[in-house]
């Protein structure tokens, strides 16, 4: 299983989230156990989960928010290219923005060829802090 520690923007919206993708444990055990609550093991699934109050959902289509949805969905086509810390900003995902948000944790943002570009297409990784 992977995990990715991420920050899911949105219009006025800061949600620190953690993305867990269900693949198989290598373990009977595990992956008994993983299959018995309705996952596959081929990787097919994201867990998502917003850290401040532990809300979580594997079904993007599950949540009562775009926000939430649009980030889940995206994740689920992209989550290999994710690095922790990245912005998943969701206006710039639905083209309501013509840039993606910086993250919050550099003073000055994350460095332009470090975020995701257009049509989502992305450059280079997200995990390195600005110099």
């Amino acid at each position: 299983m992977g995990i990715k520690l991420i920050e899911v923007r949105d219009r006025g919206t800061f949600i620190p989230a953690l993305a867990m993708r269900v693949t198989s444990t290598g373990d009977v055990a595990g992956d008994w156990l993983l299959r018995r609550g309705g996952f596959s093991l081929n990787g097919a699934s994201i867990i998502l989960i917003r850290l401040p109050d532990c809300a979580a959902q594997y079904d993007p289509y599950d949540w009562a928010s775009r926000t939430m949805q649009t980030a889940h969905v995206w994740l689920l086509e992209h989550f290999e290219q994710v690095a922790h810390g990245a912005v998943v900003d969701v206006e710039y995902l639905l083209g309501e923005r013509s840039a993606p948000k910086m993250s919050e944790r550099f003073p000055k943002g994350m460095p332009a060829p470090e975020r995701i570009h257009a049509e989502d297409e992305v450059k280079a990784p997200w995990s390195s802090p600005p110099e």
